[in-house]
């Protein structure tokens, strides 16, 4: 989703890499041979693996993934003299408390996938003087697979009906619109900036409300819906509680306004209702 966007951004030269099967990141020298034929100047670093339940089971093919393959795009950025924006993820927190987390905070992962990235962040900052991280949180984008499209989905089938739908309320976070996202990473990469950062949209919500945001917002008024706990819909990989990102430090930079999560979703809906409820 994330990549469909930035490839979208108008007024931007950005050169999709090939697709994995094509150019495999976890293929040290493949990776090499790409960046020295190509001379990027700037890599922004979307790929990994984000499965966070395949990853829970997978974890070799997730750390291979999210850590070595960073670790070749960082030595291939070291060859070419790029700079590097690596994208992460609000999962290296273990999401106790209640406080937004700041970029400085102990990061302390509860699952593999995010393990895996915080040990992509150290590739990163290990190998590299030109870099920036963005933590992200929450993602949907044209083409899914999300959360917003599921609910979108389910939403759709269930309106006017009796039997409710159940949905986490216990996980709090801020819903990130990859088309805002994708100009907030342009931005970051065409700075020079360096260091971690939290870009992500103002205001939080349980999943439970932001698919009541979702519905609502497609006209989907009559969907019966009822909050339940994680403990009550049990996955692979254990999430955690507070996603909440303190953007702070990103905001000072003023590179870039992402707006509130709320805005994010209207624009989404008006923008892909087709592809939504389709």
């Amino acid at each position: 989703m994330l990549g469909r966007s930035i490839s979208r951004l108008s007024g931007t030269n950005w050169q999709a890499l090939p697709p994995s099967a094509s150019l495999d990141i976890c293929n040290r020298e493949e990776v090499l041979r790409w960046f020295k034929n190509h001379r990027p100047d700037v890599i922004l670093h979307v790929a990994a693996m984000t499965a966070v339940d395949a990853c829970e089971t997978q974890p070799e093919l997730a750390f291979a993934v999210n850590r070595d393959g960073t670790r070749h795009i960082a030595e291939a950025a070291n060859e070419v003299g790029a700079r590097v924006v690596y994208v992460s993820t609000d999962y290296v927190f273990d999401g106790g408390g209640e406080s937004p987390w700041k970029p400085e905070d102990t990061v302390s992962p509860l699952n593999v996938y995010g393990s895996s990235k915080q040990a992509g962040e150290d590739e990163i900052r290990n190998a590299l003087e030109d870099y920036a991280i963005a933590r992200v949180s929450w993602l949907y984008g044209p083409g899914g697979p999300s959360f917003f499209h599921t609910m979108a989905r389910l939403g759709t089938r269930r309106n006017g009906g009796s039997e409710p739908l159940r949905v986490v309320s216990d996980q709090i976070g801020a819903p990130t619109n990859t088309e805002v996202l994708a100009g907030a990473l342009r931005a970051l990469a065409e700075s020079n900036v360096q260091g971690t950062f939290h870009p992500a949209p103002t205001g939080a919500v349980s999943w439970h409300d932001y698919a009541r945001t979702i519905f609502n917002t497609l006209g989907l008024n009559d969907v019966p819906i009822e909050p339940c706990s994680s403990t009550e819909f049990p996955r692979p990989a254990p999430r955690p509680h507070n996603s909440r990102l303190d953007t702070r430090s990103f905001d000072r930079l003023g590179l870039y306004d992402l707006g509130t999560w709320e805005d994010g979703v209207i624009q989404f809906a008006q923008q892909y209702r087709e592809e939504l409820i389709s």
